[in-house]
This record gives C-alpha cells, structure tokens and sequence, in this order.
C-alpha cells in the first residue's frame, strides 16, 4: 500500500489517503481539510438518484434520495452513465412481485473525467449474485473515440477579442467586388481561412500563458508592493479575467446551455456539461436488427445507414394513387390566406427572423454557429440578406447552401436500438434564416389552418391540454364497469411521418 496523510493538530484534524502499489496516483494539492485529486468511486451504493431508476415495489422516499444527490454534490461527484439493463439489482420474484434497482454506479469527479473523458460503464449480469458487475472501460471503443477529421467550427470567444472584427472583415470582403460573384459560401470559406490562422497565432498557448502570470502575480504580491508594482498586478488580474471570460464562453458554446446566462465565471459548470453531453451523445454500442450487440465503428456504422436507409428510402408511389387520396381533402388556405403568403420577402423579415433565433445552437457544415452572424451582422448583413431574398424570392437554391450534417439524439438515457434515437440535420445558417423567415410568416395563420386537435407547436396552444385529455380518458376507460357498449383506445407510434413527405404529394 501506498499513502498521503496530512498531519493532525493535536487531538484534532487530520486527513489520510490510502491506494495499491499497483496505482499511479497524482496528488493536485492538499489542505488541513481536503485531499485534492482525480477520484472515481463505484460499487453499491445502495441509494438511487431518481425514481426512474427504481422499477416495481414501493417508491424511495424523494427525502432519501434528495440526500444521495446532496452527498455526491458534497463530494463533486457525478454519475458516468451506464450501458445495457438500466437496473443493477433485482429482488428475482416472479411478476408483479417483481422489484428492480439501480444501486451500483461508477462516479468520478471532474479531474478524474477529463484524465478518462472516453470512460463507459456497462452492466453485466452474474449468476452468482443478486448485483449485476460493473464493467468500466476507461479509453472505450478508440475506433468511435476519435472521428476522422475534427469539422471546424468558429468559437464565439473569439469574438471578445477587439482584432477580430478586422479578421472577419478582411475575409469577407476578400477579392473586392468578386465577391458577389463567388457567393455567400465562398465567403464563408475565406473567413474560414483568415479566422484559422489568426485563432491558432493568438490563443494557442493561453494555457502556458496562465501558468506564467499566475506566477509573477504570485512573486509581486509577496514583495513590497510599489506603485509600478501594483498596477502591473492591476494588468496581470485584468489578463487573467479577460482569459477567464474566453474560456467561459467556450465551453458555454459547447454545453448548449441556454437558459444559464455567462458573466458569473460559470466555468467549470459549462464544462461539465460539455463533458456531460459528449458521454450522452457517443455511440459506443448498438444492437443491430437481428437484437445482437455490434462495438465495431464499421458494424456500427453499416447499421446505422442500413436502418435509416430503409426508413427514408421512397416507395415510388403513383400520382393517381395520390390525388385519390387527396381529394376528400377540404381546403383551409383561403384566397386572402395566399395573397398574404406570396407577398414579396423583404429584409426586415430576414434581420427580424436572425436575431430571434439561439446563439448558440450547433452550427452546419460551414461551421458558422448564428453568434457569428449575430455579432458581424453590420458586416455580412448585405450579401447574407441578398442572398435570402434571392431564395425566397425567385425559390432558386444553391446546392452547397442545402448541404447538412445529420446528427443522431438519445430520445432515452440509455438506447440501445437505433429506433431510440431522432435524427436531426444541422443546416447551414443562411438556409436557416431563410426557413425561419417563412415560419414566421406561417405562424399567423397557424391558428387557422390546423385541427384544433393539434396542441404543440402553435402559439397559444398547450401541450398539456392532450395530456390532460389522455389521462381523463384511460380514467374512464378504467372507471367504466356497466353497459354493453365497449370502448378502446389505440396508441400510435406514427415515427417521423413529418420527414417522410414525398415531393410529389407536395407538387
């Protein structure tokens, strides 16, 4: 065995860490009350952290598990996640006696996830047991880990800097008045370019440079402090809140958080849920459609393209097929309606439709998030808004601006089949800006034109109310024990319908 220990004030205090030869250990400081290092800890903890890790039998008290997620807060402690059979105990009664728990977890602090960011735990039943094995990968799949080139992306910190508006401007405006010939994406791709290399010149070794005016801040204060001194400190804590304020906006542009806003030095929790959200959203298995686990980034890969494939594959159907069942359809766009809608796009409906929209969302192939355009718009504004017009307008699009990266998100905390998983395109912004501008438009006539049925995404409906709605009828389906009359009620899973529009129904 090997040990640290922090000595105790006589009777009192006093600390001590304890680990296997075996172990490499890395000590990051200590104090007469703490022991900073990277942990994991894992094993039965025999508490939940939610209801929903709880199946069968009477409830956990929400008073119990409140104090579990207060101890692992305490402590800095987050859960890693788990892979295979959510439950890791069970009672092993027969049904409806049946009771099963998730009482074994790994959890790691945030030094020991970002020294093993790739780490997954998968659970692993054993006969001999009641528990299942916990089988904890630290470097996972290295084949999934890594893609195979990294797509670059325009970091909104950069934007804090007073040189890069210059940077912009020099990329977007590059070639003169040629530009208009080559096209917004041309000049996307030249700030591309330009933004690269400034970034990579200017904050390449912020880290090294952190290290170095922490050092002399750390030697001025320790000496007699002069006038020339103090306002070198007062510079050097001025550095370091400017590099602070990068690094916040960074891993706030990474974690996706909307709704938590920057300026209250936020970062190590933005980066926890950066770091939350790549341990989400990784792959690292899948059950492929014959129910058997795939690992390889290949077998994984097949069977993504070949479900997907399957489901957006057209059935070629006929017109005539078509136009039958279309025509019991009743009208609900009016002649007023139509005048409305084809009315002539103009630019404040373009300014209007960017500056509603979340900063930042991920962006598309160019790797332009809307922060981009948000904060230079006084300098692209012109071509992008000339370019919308001339899409909305003449409804003639360039190819390169409909290109889209397709992303898969976990409908569930743990999927194990692709049918778990949504698929969603990452679409360029300019092509965004051009389908947020009609939606705006649509949105006024919403309330018109769709089925009262139909609660969720239109202004003034709740969502709610359907829930509402299905609860009062499974009550009365339960409730009803009299009369020869039955009733039933069918659930539908009608997955992505909305996707799957062909072009000739629309046309």
């Amino acid at each position: 065995m090997h040990g640290f220990s922090v000595d105790s004030k006589g009777r009192s205090g006093g600390l001590a860490i304890l680990w296997a030869k075996s172990c490499e250990v890395v000590l990051q400081n200590f104090f007469q009350y703490h022991i900073d290092m990277s942990v994991k800890l894992g094993g039965d903890f025999n508490e939940i952290l939610a209801p929903s890790e709880k199946s069968g039998g009477p409830p956990r008290p929400a008073w119990q598990i409140r104090r579990f997620r207060s101890a692992l807060q305490e402590c800095e402690l987050a859960d890693i996640g788990c892979m295979g059979d959510p439950f890791t105990w069970s009672n092993r009664h027969a049904y409806p006696n049946t009771v099963k728990e998730r009482l074994d977890r790994a959890c790691a602090n945030l030094g020991w996830a970002q020294l093993f960011p790739n780490a997954s735990v998968s659970h692993i039943p054993v006969s001999c047991s009641d528990h299942s094995a916990l089988l904890i990968r630290l470097l996972g799949n290295p084949i999934c880990m890594k893609p195979q080139s990294r797509p670059w992306r325009f970091e909104a910190a950069w934007a804090q800097s007073s040189d890069c508006e210059r940077v912009v401007a020099e990329g977007w405006f590059l070639g003169g008045q040629n530009r208009i010939e080559r096209g917004v994406s041309q000049q996307i791709a030249s700030c591309q370019v330009c933004l690269s290399g400034w970034s990579k010149r200017t904050f390449q070794c912020d880290k090294k440079r952190v290290q170095s005016l922490e050092n002399r801040l750390s030697v001025i204060s320790s000496g007699l402090m002069t006038e020339a001194l103090c306002e070198e400190a007062s510079n050097i804590r001025k550095e370091l809140e400017r590099i602070a304020a990068f690094d916040e906006t960074k891993w706030r542009q990474r974690s996706k958080d909307l709704w938590l806003r920057e300026g209250d030095q936020n970062t190590a929790f933005f980066h926890r849920r950066a770091s939350h959200r790549f341990q989400t959203n990784m792959i690292r298995r899948i059950k492929n459609s014959e129910g058997v686990w795939v690992e390889e980034a290949e077998d994984i890969q097949k069977c993504i393209l070949e479900y997907f494939g399957g489901i957006f594959a057209s059935s070629q159907p006929q017109r005539d097929n078509i136009a039958k069942g279309t025509e019991h359809l009743r009208r609900v766009v009016d002649a007023r309606m139509a005048e409305d809608l084809l009315q002539p796009y103009i630019e404040a409906e373009v300014t209007k439709a960017l500056f509603q929209m979340a900063s930042f969302k991920s962006p598309g192939p160019d790797g332009m998030p809307l922060i981009f355009f948000q904060k230079f718009w006084h300098i692209v504004h012109k071509d992008v808004t000339a370019c919308v017009l001339s899409l909305l307008n003449s409804f003639i699009m360039p190819s390169e601006l409909n290109a889209t990266h397709i992303v898969l998100i976990p409908k569930c905390k743990h999927p194990e089949s692709l049918t778990q998983f949504r698929p969603i395109s990452l679409c360029n912004v300019v092509y965004k800006i051009a389908s947020k501008t009609i939606a705006n438009r649509l949105n006024l006539i919403l309330d018109t034109i769709i089925s009262p049925s139909q609660s969720a995404f239109v202004p003034g409906r709740l969502i709610t109310d359907n829930i509402l709605l299905a609860f009062e009828l499974n009550h009365f389906l339960n409730s009803k024990t009299k009369g020869g009359q039955s009733y039933m009620a069918l659930k539908l899973d009608v997955s992505k319908a909305y996707d799957k529009v062909k072009w000739a129904f629309l046309e």
